[in-house]
């Protein structure tokens, strides 16, 4: 069997965790009461583990194609970005056409790890949305206020490498000013 590759256990399986977590934070009722049933069903340590790690990785999975989904599709712009008002800078952010970012990733080995971290941002980003409606509807506004803060940090950071990965991409393909 082949090994996990780091980016899926980081990006998927970590976030799905982090998911569940959350969510027994502010779920106004127990959501592991169901659980128990799969544990009389299985009575097995070993496939309750495989299928708990199972579903965490998959709540992971839907939490990264949502965020490539609505916030790349939201906030990318691949032209045009110097032209927008300053406002609109705020929400968006420059981003380049992906045949130059294959062809960068061949002549830089960083891009790599800066694009694993800046999907890890935008993973966290997601979810602190998701918990920020999630939190508002159980009505934990405290939790809500937290989880604000944490889609402002995972903002941040997701525009800090996507800064990075810019610059690269311009230096590789010779578009630098």
């Amino acid at each position: 069997m082949d090994r996990i590759p780091f980016y899926n256990l980081l990006n998927m399986l970590f976030v799905g965790l982090m998911a569940l977590m959350c969510t027994t934070l502010i779920v106004p009722y127990d959501m592991w009461a169901y659980w128990h049933i799969l544990q009389g069903l299985v009575n097995n340590a070993t496939i309750e583990l495989m299928l708990f790690v199972s579903f965490a990785y998959m709540v992971g999975l839907l939490v990264n194609r949502m965020g490539a989904w609505l916030i790349e599709g939201t906030l990318k712009t691949e032209t045009g970005y110097d032209d927008l008002p300053c406002w609109a800078k705020v929400l968006k952010f420059p981003w380049r056409k992906y045949e130059l970012y294959v062809r960068a990733q061949r002549q830089d080995g960083a891009l790599k790890f800066l694009t694993r971290e800046y999907v890890s941002s935008r993973n966290m980003m997601m979810l602190s949305m998701i918990m920020v409606i999630a939190s508002f509807v159980a009505g934990k506004y405290v939790y809500a206020c937290g989880f604000v803060a944490g889609t402002v940090l995972f903002n941040v950071s997701m525009r800090k490498y996507v800064g990075k990965i810019v610059k690269r991409i311009d230096v590789c393909s010779g578009t630098e000013e």
